[in-house]
Protein backbone atom coordinates (compact mmCIF):
# COMPACT_ATOMS: atom_id res chain seq x y z
CA UNK A 1 0.00 0.00 0.00
CA UNK A 2 1.09 3.56 -0.73
CA UNK A 3 -0.35 7.06 -0.52
CA UNK A 4 -4.08 7.39 -1.01
CA UNK A 5 -4.73 8.84 -4.45
CA UNK A 6 -6.27 12.31 -4.42
CA UNK A 7 -8.09 13.14 -7.63
CA UNK A 8 -7.20 16.49 -9.16
CA UNK A 9 -6.89 18.34 -12.45
CA UNK A 10 -3.44 19.82 -11.96
CA UNK A 11 -0.78 19.45 -14.71
CA UNK A 12 2.20 17.26 -13.83
CA UNK A 13 4.80 20.01 -13.78
CA UNK A 14 2.69 22.10 -11.42
CA UNK A 15 2.15 19.02 -9.24
CA UNK A 16 5.92 18.65 -8.94
CA UNK A 17 6.11 22.14 -7.42
CA UNK A 18 3.10 21.45 -5.21
CA UNK A 19 4.61 18.29 -3.75
CA UNK A 20 8.00 19.98 -3.42
CA UNK A 21 6.44 22.83 -1.43
CA UNK A 22 4.12 20.71 0.71
CA UNK A 23 6.78 18.14 1.67
CA UNK A 24 9.11 21.01 2.58
CA UNK A 25 6.68 22.18 5.29
CA UNK A 26 5.49 18.73 6.36
CA UNK A 27 6.88 18.40 9.88
CA UNK A 28 5.38 18.41 13.38
CA UNK A 29 1.83 18.17 12.03
CA UNK A 30 0.79 16.05 15.03
CA UNK A 31 2.93 17.50 17.84
CA UNK A 32 3.14 15.85 21.25
CA UNK A 33 2.00 19.15 22.72
CA UNK A 34 -0.42 21.50 21.03
CA UNK A 35 -3.17 20.96 18.46
CA UNK A 36 -2.76 18.55 15.56
CA UNK A 37 -3.12 19.89 12.04
CA UNK A 38 -6.61 18.89 10.97
CA UNK A 39 -9.75 19.97 9.18
CA UNK A 40 -12.31 18.98 6.60
CA UNK A 41 -11.74 18.48 2.89
CA UNK A 42 -14.72 17.67 0.69
CA UNK A 43 -16.71 16.88 3.82
CA UNK A 44 -14.16 14.41 5.23
CA UNK A 45 -12.07 14.95 8.35
CA UNK A 46 -8.37 14.83 7.49
CA UNK A 47 -5.33 15.08 9.73
CA UNK A 48 -1.62 15.72 9.39
CA UNK A 49 -0.10 15.01 6.00
CA UNK A 50 -3.46 14.11 4.44
CA UNK A 51 -4.98 17.47 5.38
CA UNK A 52 -1.87 19.42 4.38
CA UNK A 53 -1.66 17.80 0.95
CA UNK A 54 -5.36 17.89 0.11
CA UNK A 55 -5.86 21.53 1.14
CA UNK A 56 -2.93 22.61 -1.05
CA UNK A 57 -4.27 20.56 -3.95
CA UNK A 58 -7.69 22.19 -3.70
CA UNK A 59 -6.15 25.66 -3.40
CA UNK A 60 -3.85 25.03 -6.40
CA UNK A 61 -6.77 23.82 -8.51
CA UNK A 62 -8.33 27.24 -7.98
CA UNK A 63 -5.06 29.10 -8.48
CA UNK A 64 -2.29 27.15 -10.30
CA UNK A 65 0.13 30.07 -9.79
CA UNK A 66 0.03 29.39 -6.04
CA UNK A 67 3.04 27.06 -6.27
CA UNK A 68 4.98 29.04 -8.88
CA UNK A 69 8.49 30.14 -7.98
CA UNK A 70 7.38 33.77 -7.72
CA UNK A 71 4.46 32.95 -5.43
CA UNK A 72 6.54 30.70 -3.16
CA UNK A 73 9.25 33.37 -2.95
CA UNK A 74 6.72 35.80 -1.52
CA UNK A 75 4.26 33.66 0.43
CA UNK A 76 3.66 34.79 4.02
CA UNK A 77 2.77 33.07 7.27
CA UNK A 78 -0.74 34.48 6.90
CA UNK A 79 -0.93 33.06 3.38
CA UNK A 80 -0.14 29.56 4.66
CA UNK A 81 -2.68 29.87 7.46
CA UNK A 82 -5.31 31.01 4.97
CA UNK A 83 -4.76 27.93 2.78
CA UNK A 84 -4.98 25.59 5.77
CA UNK A 85 -7.82 27.33 7.62
CA UNK A 86 -10.78 25.13 8.57
CA UNK A 87 -14.23 26.46 9.46
CA UNK A 88 -14.52 24.15 12.49
CA UNK A 89 -10.97 23.98 13.87
CA UNK A 90 -9.62 27.29 12.61
CA UNK A 91 -5.87 27.49 12.04
CA UNK A 92 -4.02 24.51 13.53
CA UNK A 93 -0.71 24.82 11.69
CA UNK A 94 2.23 25.56 13.99
CA UNK A 95 5.17 27.87 13.23
CA UNK A 96 3.61 29.27 10.07
CA UNK A 97 6.38 31.87 9.86
CA UNK A 98 9.11 29.22 9.89
CA UNK A 99 7.30 27.29 7.18
CA UNK A 100 6.88 30.42 5.09
CA UNK A 101 10.62 31.01 5.31
CA UNK A 102 11.25 27.52 3.90
CA UNK A 103 8.91 28.14 0.98
CA UNK A 104 10.48 31.56 0.37
CA UNK A 105 13.86 29.85 0.07
CA UNK A 106 12.47 27.38 -2.48
CA UNK A 107 10.96 30.14 -4.63
CA UNK A 108 14.02 32.37 -4.52
CA UNK A 109 16.45 29.54 -5.28
CA UNK A 110 14.34 28.47 -8.26
CA UNK A 111 14.44 32.04 -9.53
CA UNK A 112 18.23 32.17 -9.03
CA UNK A 113 18.58 28.86 -10.92
CA UNK A 114 16.43 30.20 -13.74
CA UNK A 115 13.83 27.43 -13.50
CA UNK A 116 10.05 27.59 -13.21
CA UNK A 117 9.53 24.21 -11.57
CA UNK A 118 11.40 21.42 -9.83
CA UNK A 119 10.60 19.18 -12.82
CA UNK A 120 13.40 21.01 -14.62
CA UNK A 121 15.90 19.55 -12.16
CA UNK A 122 14.71 16.03 -12.98
CA UNK A 123 15.37 16.80 -16.64
CA UNK A 124 18.80 18.19 -15.78
CA UNK A 125 19.66 15.04 -13.82
CA UNK A 126 18.54 12.71 -16.66
CA UNK A 127 16.78 10.69 -13.97
CA UNK A 128 19.86 9.92 -11.88
CA UNK A 129 19.71 10.28 -8.11
CA UNK A 130 23.48 10.47 -7.61
CA UNK A 131 26.08 11.26 -10.25
CA UNK A 132 29.80 11.96 -10.28
CA UNK A 133 29.28 15.41 -11.79
CA UNK A 134 26.95 16.26 -8.89
CA UNK A 135 23.99 16.63 -11.22
CA UNK A 136 22.00 13.84 -9.57
CA UNK A 137 18.62 14.70 -8.08
CA UNK A 138 19.73 14.12 -4.50
CA UNK A 139 22.59 16.53 -5.04
CA UNK A 140 20.50 19.11 -6.93
CA UNK A 141 17.63 19.12 -4.43
CA UNK A 142 20.05 19.51 -1.53
CA UNK A 143 20.51 23.13 -2.65
CA UNK A 144 17.20 23.95 -0.95
CA UNK A 145 17.30 24.59 2.79
CA UNK A 146 14.25 22.48 3.62
CA UNK A 147 15.85 19.50 1.91
CA UNK A 148 19.37 19.82 3.27
CA UNK A 149 18.86 20.62 6.97
CA UNK A 150 18.06 17.06 8.09
CA UNK A 151 21.06 14.64 8.25
CA UNK A 152 18.70 11.67 7.75
CA UNK A 153 17.15 13.39 4.69
CA UNK A 154 13.57 12.41 5.48
CA UNK A 155 11.94 15.13 3.39
CA UNK A 156 14.29 14.58 0.46
CA UNK A 157 13.53 10.86 0.24
CA UNK A 158 9.84 11.45 0.91
CA UNK A 159 9.55 13.85 -2.02
CA UNK A 160 11.50 11.58 -4.35
CA UNK A 161 9.33 8.62 -3.31
CA UNK A 162 6.14 10.59 -3.93
CA UNK A 163 7.25 11.55 -7.42
CA UNK A 164 8.12 7.93 -8.20
CA UNK A 165 5.05 6.33 -6.63
CA UNK A 166 2.68 8.74 -8.35
CA UNK A 167 4.19 7.87 -11.72
CA UNK A 168 5.73 11.27 -12.38
CA UNK A 169 9.41 10.34 -12.33
CA UNK A 170 11.61 7.28 -12.77
CA UNK A 171 15.21 6.92 -11.67
CA UNK A 172 18.17 5.29 -13.38
CA UNK A 173 19.69 4.28 -10.04
CA UNK A 174 16.72 3.42 -7.76
CA UNK A 175 19.06 1.69 -5.30
CA UNK A 176 20.03 5.20 -4.14
CA UNK A 177 16.45 6.03 -3.14
CA UNK A 178 16.63 5.82 0.64
CA UNK A 179 13.69 5.49 2.99
CA UNK A 180 12.00 8.61 4.46
CA UNK A 181 11.86 7.77 8.16
CA UNK A 182 9.03 9.54 9.95
CA UNK A 183 7.82 9.30 13.53
CA UNK A 184 5.25 6.61 12.79
CA UNK A 185 8.12 4.35 11.73
CA UNK A 186 10.32 5.36 14.64
CA UNK A 187 7.54 4.54 17.09
CA UNK A 188 6.74 1.22 15.42
CA UNK A 189 10.30 -0.01 15.08
CA UNK A 190 11.10 0.86 18.68
CA UNK A 191 8.03 -1.00 19.90
CA UNK A 192 8.58 -3.95 17.60
CA UNK A 193 12.25 -4.26 18.56
CA UNK A 194 13.76 -3.78 15.12
CA UNK A 195 15.77 -1.01 16.75
CA UNK A 196 16.81 -1.09 20.38
CA UNK A 197 18.05 1.81 22.50
CA UNK A 198 21.39 0.87 24.08
CA UNK A 199 21.51 3.86 26.43
CA UNK A 200 19.45 3.31 29.60
CA UNK A 201 19.21 7.06 30.07
CA UNK A 202 17.84 7.65 26.58
CA UNK A 203 15.51 4.68 26.87
CA UNK A 204 14.08 6.06 30.11
CA UNK A 205 13.52 9.45 28.47
CA UNK A 206 11.57 7.85 25.63
CA UNK A 207 9.48 5.63 27.90
CA UNK A 208 8.78 8.61 30.13
CA UNK A 209 7.55 10.71 27.22
CA UNK A 210 10.33 13.26 27.67
CA UNK A 211 11.61 15.36 24.79
CA UNK A 212 14.91 14.13 23.36
CA UNK A 213 17.69 16.39 22.10
CA UNK A 214 18.21 17.11 18.41
CA UNK A 215 21.29 14.88 18.37
CA UNK A 216 19.40 12.03 20.03
CA UNK A 217 16.55 12.43 17.56
CA UNK A 218 18.95 12.16 14.62
CA UNK A 219 20.64 9.09 16.12
CA UNK A 220 17.31 7.32 16.63
CA UNK A 221 16.00 8.09 13.15
CA UNK A 222 19.35 7.12 11.60
CA UNK A 223 19.19 3.76 13.38
CA UNK A 224 15.67 3.16 12.00
CA UNK A 225 16.88 4.21 8.54
CA UNK A 226 19.78 1.75 8.71
CA UNK A 227 17.46 -1.02 9.93
CA UNK A 228 15.04 -0.56 7.03
CA UNK A 229 17.90 -0.44 4.51
CA UNK A 230 19.25 -3.70 5.98
CA UNK A 231 15.84 -5.38 5.81
CA UNK A 232 15.61 -4.25 2.18
CA UNK A 233 18.97 -5.82 1.44
CA UNK A 234 18.20 -9.21 2.98
CA UNK A 235 14.59 -9.35 1.73
CA UNK A 236 15.36 -8.26 -1.83
CA UNK A 237 12.69 -5.56 -1.58
CA UNK A 238 13.26 -1.88 -2.26
CA UNK A 239 13.52 0.56 0.66
CA UNK A 240 10.58 2.39 -0.91
CA UNK A 241 8.39 -0.75 -0.74
CA UNK A 242 9.34 -1.36 2.88
CA UNK A 243 8.79 2.25 3.88
CA UNK A 244 5.16 2.21 2.75
CA UNK A 245 4.61 -1.24 4.21
CA UNK A 246 5.87 -0.18 7.64
CA UNK A 247 4.38 3.32 7.40
CA UNK A 248 0.86 2.06 6.73
CA UNK A 249 1.00 -0.55 9.50
CA UNK A 250 2.45 1.71 12.15
CA UNK A 251 0.31 4.69 11.16
CA UNK A 252 -2.94 2.73 11.44
CA UNK A 253 -2.20 -0.01 13.98
CA UNK A 254 0.53 1.42 16.19
CA UNK A 255 -0.62 4.88 17.11
CA UNK A 256 0.91 7.11 19.75
CA UNK A 257 -1.65 6.35 22.47
CA UNK A 258 -3.06 3.03 21.33
CA UNK A 259 -2.02 -0.12 19.51
CA UNK A 260 -3.65 -3.20 18.02
CA UNK A 261 -0.97 -5.40 19.55
CA UNK A 262 -1.99 -7.79 22.35
CA UNK A 263 1.51 -8.25 23.73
Amino acid sequence: AQEEVVRHKIPDRIMSNLYFAVVAICHQTTPHKGPALQGHVDGKLRRGWDYLREKWIRATEKNPALVSSASLANITAQGIESILFDTEFGSTISDSQGRATMLNDIGRRMIDLGIDDVWSLHELSSGSLVSQDRQGLIQLLSQFTAYSADPVRKKLFFFLSLMFNNGFWTYTDPENLGTPVDYHEVRGHLRYGTVRIASDQLRDKILGGQEVTSDEDVQIRKAVFDAIMLVALVSNRTPNDLHYFFWNIFRNCCRRDETHCNK
